[in-house]
C-alpha cells in the first residue's frame, strides 16, 4: 500500500514539474498576419531604412524570449551638402546585418506577440557629409525561439529606395 501511494505521489509531482516544458513547436498560425515593414526615415545627418516586425507566434512552451537574425545586403552612399551632387569618393559601401534580441509577450499559455524594430543605416566621415542608404535586400530574416528558427522572408513587404524620397 505504501509503495503505491509513493509511486502516485511520485507520478503527480512529475506531472506538476514537466506540464509544458516539452510543448515547443514554434510556428506562425495561417490565419494570423506577420507584418515586416520597411520604410525610409532620417535621422540626424542619415536617411535609413527603418523595419518593423510583428506577429503572433505559436507553440513556444515557455519560452519569453526571441531573437530576430537577419543578413542583407545595401549600399550607403556619403554626400557632400554643397554643389557637388554625386556621391563622395571612398565615403560610400556595403552595410552588414547584425542581430537583435525581442521580448515575446505571453496572451495565453505557449502563444506570445512579438514586436521589433531596427534600423540599417552606416555613418559617413566628416560633419558636412550626410549618408544614404540603399538597395536593401534581406537573404534571411527568423525569427528564432530556443533554436527553432521560423522565416519571416514572406512577410517583408515593398523595400522603397530611400534616394528617392
Amino acid at each position: 500500500m505504501r509503495t503505491r501511494i509513493l509511486s502516485l505521489v511520485v507520478t503527480f509531482i512529475a506531472l506538476l514539474a514537466f506540464n509544458n516544458a516539452f510543448a515547443q513547436n514554434p510556428h506562425f498560425n495561417s490565419n494570423e498576419t506577420q507584418s515586416v515593414t520597411v520604410t525610409c526615415e532620417e535621422q540626424g545627418s542619415s536617411t535609413v531604412y527603418l523595419v518593423t516586425i510583428s506577429g503572433t507566434v505559436h507553440g513556444i512552451g515557455n519560452a519569453r524570449t526571441g531573437t530576430i537574425t537577419y543578413t542583407y545586403d545595401a549600399e550607403f552612399n556619403c554626400y557632400n551638402r554643397g554643389a557637388d551632387a554625386g556621391p563622395v569618393p571612398g565615403q560610400s559601401g556595403p552595410v552588414s546585418g547584425v542581430v537583435k534580441n525581442v521580448t515575446l509577450t505571453t496572451i495565453k499559455p505557449g502563444v506570445a506577440t512579438y514586436n521589433a524594430t531596427f534600423t540599417i543605416g552606416a555613418s559617413c566621415k566628416g560633419k558636412s557629409l550626410y549618408s544614404v542608404v540603399t538597395d536593401l535586400d534581406f537573404s534571411a530574416l527568423n525569427l528564432v525561439i530556443q533554436g527553432e528558427s521560423l522565416s519571416l522572408l514572406d512577410y517583408i513587404g515593398a523595400i522603397p529606395n530611400c534616394e528617392e524620397e
